[in-house]
């Protein structure tokens, strides 16, 4: 069934902002504020960004395969691999010393040997700043991370938190629990004692589960797992490519491949210090050819009727706009059609941690992808307590009334043009009238 009706017009404030550069939508290549950042801040031409290129980056992408065979690339900055887990590698080729995590930054003449070890002091990216073994008698150098070979024979010097625990003074579910320590969070492995780790935090010492964290010995060269709560796994090795899924922190990968992406470092005057993917042309009209998005100008696309806008409270430059189909935008400029919902209107909302709300669809990854989130099943039933003919009622409006969007009022419209408000407390799946 059609889950809403066109309702009243909707008051905007219409946000307007001129682009910086004359853009042709063919040769629209997007900017991000970091190498690893997940959403570009806008689209630039590409001719213009290589006349203005003032430096190259490097960012290491890995081709994996999951247990039910899907295959995709994952940059590793989203990635935990064994090398962020392990306090010594070796060096696989020869390697120029470098000053900083930099391709520009080269230490002329110093050059480290195939085969030599090293101390791991630090992971940013696809970089590690390393000290060549013995320490006190070498300088530190910053290495890429696809020349070292990690040492995982003693289970690595640090673990990685899957699943948010507590962290006790001994060993034993029985004693003072200390703190709790968040998923996502890497640890320090002090020592072992059969179910337990022994792990300094950055403000405490204790014990914690080791079914709770990942060591290097839970991976290998070719083993690896998700370093985000949803990890995006994408079609080739380039952020803007096709999404192939968004996976959890417990999916298990296998290496296949990898890869080296470039970045150019270009400066824009209202945007400051910008990063840009650097494909070759092949790579990059491949891309364009498969995932040539449909792009609407601000100023085209308010000459339409509106039926809904929002905007994000954690990312204020995002937002999403409802007008024959649904648009999101970064720059209040340049509109971005979300192909879930093809020409269609729907309502819209966004919850203060950033779930975005269109119809009976939700996102928890800024509008990437959309999953349905209200369970028909509860909502009819509650519709028909109330002898409500659910074929009559479209949505008509979405409000989170919680932080996480657990909570959230619903009002619908019936054919006649009476409201209906219903609530849930669960994330959809039940339902009361009120």
């Amino acid at each position: 069934m059609r889950h809403f009706l066109p309702r009243a017009a909707v008051a905007l404030v219409i946000f307007g902002i001129s682009h910086v550069l004359a853009i042709r939508e063919c040769e629209a290549t997007p900017v991000f504020k970091r190498i690893d950042s997940r959403f570009s801040s806008g689209d630039y031409s590409r001719q213009w960004l290589e006349d203005h290129i003032d430096g190259v980056q490097m960012q290491q992408w890995y081709q994996v395969e999951t247990d039910d065979k899907r295959r995709g690339w994952i940059a590793e900055d989203h990635i935990l691999t064994p090398l962020k887990l392990v306090s010594e590698a070796t060096l696989t080729e020869d390697a120029p010393l470098r000053s900083s995590p930099s391709l520009d930054d080269l230490l002329p003449g110093r050059v480290l040997k195939k085969a030599t070890s090293v101390l791991i002091l630090e992971v940013l990216g696809s970089w590690a700043r390393t000290q060549p073994l013995p320490a006190s008698e070498n300088q530190e150098s910053w290495i890429p991370t696809d020349l070292l070979q990690p040492k995982v024979e003693n289970g690595g010097s640090r673990a990685f938190v899957h699943t948010s625990c507590p962290l006790f003074v001994m060993p034993g579910q029985y004693g003072r629990q200390i703190e709790t320590i968040d998923e996502q969070t890497y640890v320090d492995i002090l020592s072992e004692k059969k179910d337990w780790f022994e792990v300094r935090t950055r403000t405490s010492t204790g014990f914690v589960e080791k079914r709770n964290l990942w060591s290097a010995r839970d991976l290998n060269a070719k083993a690896a797992r998700p370093a985000l709560l949803q990890t995006p796994l994408r079609s080739e090795a380039s952020p803007t490519a096709d999404l192939v899924a968004n996976l959890g922190l417990g999916t298990k990968l296998s290496i296949v491949s990898s890869k080296a992406l470039k970045w150019g470092r270009v400066k824009i005057s209202s945007l400051g210090t910008m990063w840009w993917p650097i494909m070759e042309d092949e790579a990059q009209s491949k891309l364009q050819a498969t995932d040539a998005p449909t792009i609407v100008r601000s100023e085209d696309l308010f000459k339409r009727k509106i039926f809904d806008m929002a905007a994000s409270q954690t990312i204020p430059s995002l937002k999403f706009l409802s007008a024959d189909g649904v648009y999101r935008t970064l720059d209040n400029d340049r509109w971005t059609k979300i192909p879930t919902f093809k020409n269609e209107n729907y309502p819209i909302a966004i919850a203060k941690n950033g779930s975005v709300f269109v119809g009976p669809y939700r996102s928890d990854n800024h509008g990437e992808t959309f999953q349905q989130w209200i369970r028909w099943d509860g909502l009819v039933s509650s519709l028909r307590r109330d002898r409500v003919r659910s074929d009559k009622v479209r949505i008509a409006e979405i409000r989170p009334d919680d932080e996480e969007g657990r909570q959230i009022t619903l009002r619908l419209s019936t054919a006649d043009g009476q409201s209906i408000r219903l609530r849930t407390h669960d994330g959809g799946r039940n339902w009361s009238r009120f």
